[in-house]
């Protein structure tokens, strides 16, 4: 987390006048308290790093986006709050997130199971909610929000709760440069497989943020395929996958329909071709070409896809190497 000063005070002004009238605070008023030592960085850029876990996540909460410093003599230094990603991408990056405990015991009982980040793109970016105790977690389609907006090391990110679910986000670099929102016609709407998530929240789940990530398991697919994409692949608005091999036990005969879910959880609806001449194949249509501009696809990016024949006929999995 990075907090920037704002107006600088000055001795010789009012700022003076009101530090007598603020009591001093002691530390024992503190509910929560980091000592750090300072950088270089600190001291001469301008910003004051702090860390999230163990101090930001009790402290702050996403709707801050300004805080007031006061020292121990009481003067009050107004200062800019941002939220940051680090050398391990460890808000943005993982693929599970727990807001800040403030946020929660604010907000946290208004949240539903799915909320919607929106930008000023007008792109819906949905997530799934998870409670452990008090905690609010962000985990399904979390992940997604490193790859859809290409952050990078040092960046961060800003999300304003709005009400009702939702969420406004932006992006800025490590520099404070905005960093622009997608732009797509019509606007991107990532939304979550929802096949297996119950309506109210699930009890007894682990804290490990590792544990709460959507992932898929290669173990668990009874067909699976890697193809390299050809520019037919992310240029038409079809994949093309062989009956041979993989479409005569991935799919049942007569099925015009299927759902792709990404490695991050979104789900999308796409349409199933079997196509006999000259060689049969299968084209996969519909939202394909979306999720290729989503992820910036292009020709040469390698693909991992499997099935469960047996469990779920109408569903494809797709691993995307990075």
């Amino acid at each position: 987390m990075l907090a920037t000063g704002g107006i600088q005070p000055k001795i010789d002004q009012s700022m003076v006048a009101g530090v007598s009238s603020n009591p001093i605070v002691p530390t024992r008023s503190f509910t929560r308290s980091y000592f750090k030592k300072l950088t270089s960085y600190d001291v001469e850029s301008g910003i004051l790093i702090l860390p999230w876990y163990g101090f930001g996540e009790f402290a702050f909460a996403f709707t801050f986006s300004h805080i007031v410093l006061v020292d121990h003599i009481g003067c009050r230094y107004p200062c800019s709050l941002e939220f940051s990603v680090d050398d391990d991408g460890e808000l943005a990056c993982k693929g599970a997130v727990k807001l800040p405990r403030m946020f929660a015991e604010d907000f946290g009982e208004e949240l539903c199971r799915v909320v919607t980040l929106v930008d000023a793109r007008d792109n819906h970016l949905e997530v799934l909610v998870d409670k452990i105790d008090e905690d609010v977690y962000f985990t399904r389609g979390w992940a997604s929000v490193k790859n859809f907006y290409n952050i990078k090391t040092g960046a961060w990110v800003v999300l304003i709760y709005s009400g009702f679910g939702h969420f406004g986000i932006t992006i800025h670099d490590r520099l404070q440069f905005p960093v622009l929102a997608p732009t797509f016609e019509p606007p991107m709407r990532l939304v979550i497989d929802k096949l297996d998530v119950l309506p109210h929240f699930v009890d007894n789940l682990s804290e490990d943020l590792h544990d709460l990530s959507y992932a898929h398991d290669e173990r668990f697919f009874d067909v699976s395929l890697e193809k390299t994409l050809t520019y037919f692949d992310v240029s038409t608005g079809y994949l093309m996958l062989p009956y041979d091999g993989f479409g005569e036990y991935a799919f049942h005969q007569g099925t015009t329909s299927i759902k792709v879910v990404d490695e991050y959880g979104n789900a999308w609806f796409c349409s199933l071709i079997f196509v006999s001449f000259p060689c049969k194949h299968y084209k996969i249509g519909g939202q394909w070409g979306r999720l290729v501009a989503s992820r910036r696809l292009i020709a040469g990016s390698v693909i991992t896809i499997g099935a469960q024949p047996d469990a779920n006929s109408e569903t494809l999995y797709v691993i995307l190497d990075p």
